[in-house]
């Protein structure tokens, strides 16, 4: 660090560039997808110096090319191996089916243990970790005998062309890169593409962290507050690109670090307006969608839906849980045991169904199952698959994240082995654009899990999210797809961001569009 410090500039560029071809050239040689992830991000400040160093050499072109690289490189892999699966030897899958059945019978153990029996539970809890060492193991020998599988490549990060083509005359992309003295804000669009710098990693996740906590606490008593933090984060995070802005409909958006946790619809343009309903939120000026990173959407874009279904709309809502009060939100079980009903999810896919009849298949109440999820063969082939029901996340161990169906937990390594075909899968549940955050990657959980195993966009949650006002929300988004897929779920949202009962954040900005928004 001390000799990089006496060079010039430029004369260091080099050395990092030489340093990262190493980093990808270890990376490349490591088999398992959670190394592959947990090494990249140990190497994450690599790249920070490099988007840092390129900054102040005015560089825009590579900086944006750098920070692309730095980012979901882990899922970039897993949708080229998706891609090219092939039956596992009947051997392989056995073992398979063994050890996810041990891991769930383990969880389902460990759940039923009081907090107080902390030796029973470190017990459970090494077990669960030998079971899927045991999994990740099986997975390398996978690897290892299916042939398609183990000559995939490596899929190439886009350069900046090709990152700028991504991009309509109607679109912008605002690609951030959070590091921890700086972050920047690239600017992408058909004219050309603009760098600005922005704060570091502790002052955006100090904002954005206020603002989600103003909106989950709601009433009146908030609103000031809230006004006042939304407008100051819209100035610190698009107020830059405002100019480049001009005459756009659409915002593309690559978040990083905490703001992968914020939903910049609810974002305000300025500070004035004297209810919820009429401030000047950004969804009122664009149709916003999100994606991990250019390169992932550019792999997405590959490989739209093709199917040729006999059904349109798949939706599995309301299971049969053991609880007996009614749930007001879709989370997980509290203290009294057992997972309560969601009857406006039943509700919310029969009234969806509706738009298409003849078309649709439901599963629900008892029917609502793992076991049907996993053998569904309309799971292959329906370009619109829904799940109402709730939902489970696990920031610390994210494979075990999952959807609470009537026979349990559907977790992310059940929904690796699921093959879709779907060009816009909803999990209109609470918190499912949750997980782990794991620096370069973003949340790795049932998002990723749902993108690998074939969908090509996907509408999750940011936090728990209201029974009732949700089955509204996504009947209007599924009446509006006419329209496309981001500008009908922004149109659900101005209806409710403009009726007094729902006007409030909390109800409309917790679901948001991950993956390709065509």
């Amino acid at each position: 660090t001390t000799e990089i410090y006496t060079l010039s500039l430029h004369d260091a560029l080099p050395i990092f560039r030489e340093s990262l071809r190493i980093v990808e050239s270890v990376r490349s040689q490591v088999i398992t997808d959670k190394l592959r992830t947990s090494f990249f991000a140990s190497k994450r400040a690599y790249y920070e110096l490099l988007v840092s160093l390129l900054s102040q050499l005015e560089n825009k072109t590579d900086a944006l090319e750098a920070s692309d690289w730095s980012r979901a490189r882990g899922l970039l892999d897993l949708l080229a191996e998706g891609k090219v699966r092939t039956e596992v030897p009947l051997d392989l899958q056995k073992r398979d089916v063994e050890l996810r059945s041990r891991l769930s019978w383990l969880q389902d153990q460990l759940g039923k243990k009081s907090a107080q029996d902390v030796k029973a539970q470190a017990a459970l809890q090494a077990q669960m970790d030998q079971v899927q060492d045991a999994m990740a193991q099986l997975a390398g020998e996978i690897r290892e005998r299916d042939q398609h599988y183990a000559q995939v490549r490596y899929p190439t990060p886009l350069h900046a062309g090709q990152i700028q083509a991504l991009v309509d005359e109607r679109t912008a992309l605002l690609h951030y890169f959070v590091g921890e003295d700086a972050s920047f804000l690239f600017v992408v669009t058909r004219k050309g593409l603009e760098l600005h710098r922005l704060p570091g990693a502790s002052s955006l996740a100090d904002q954005v962290s206020r603002l989600r906590n103003l909106i989950q606490a709601r009433g009146p008593r908030s609103l000031p507050r809230f006004q006042e933090t939304a407008a100051a984060l819209y100035a610190t995070l698009l107020g830059p690109a405002a100019p480049s802005l001009a005459g756009k409909t659409r915002l593309l958006i690559a978040p990083d670090g905490p703001l992968y946790l914020l939903p910049f619809e609810a974002l305000l343009t300025a500070n004035r307006g004297s209810s919820y309903v009429d401030l000047p939120y950004l969804l009122r000026r664009f149709a916003i969608s999100y994606i991990p990173s250019a390169s992932v959407l550019a792999d997405l874009r590959k490989h739209r839906f093709t199917g040729n279904s006999e059904k349109s709309f798949l939706a599995f809502a309301d299971p049969s849980y053991g609880g007996t009060a009614m749930a007001a939100q879709r989370g997980p079980a509290g203290s009294g045991g057992g997972l309560a009903p969601l009857p406006a999810s039943g509700e919310e896919v029969e009234r969806i169904a509706a738009l298409y009849p003849g078309k649709s298949l439901l599963y629900l109440g008892s029917t609502a199952t793992k076991k049907n999820v996993e053998q569904s063969l309309y799971l292959r082939t329906t370009p619109r698959v829904h799940f109402a029901l709730h939902g489970t996340v696990d920031a610390v161990r994210p494979e075990l994240s999952g959807l609470e169906l009537a026979d349990g937990r559907l977790q992310v390594f059940d929904i690796f082995n699921l093959k879709l075909n779907a060009d816009l899968l909803t999990l209109s549940a609470c918190q499912t654009a949750m997980g782990k955050e794991v620096r370069g990657e973003g949340m790795i959980g049932l998002t990723r899990a749902f993108l690998y195993a074939g969908a090509r966009s996907i509408v999750v949650s940011l936090w728990p999210v209201a029974d009732r006002s949700t089955s509204d929300l996504m009947y209007d988004t599924y009446r509006h797809l006419g329209a496309g897929k981001v500008e009908a779920l922004r149109q659900a949202k101005l209806a409710m961001a403009s009726s007094p009962r729902y006007a409030e954040p909390y109800y409309w900005a917790p679901f948001i569009l991950s993956g390709d928004p065509r």
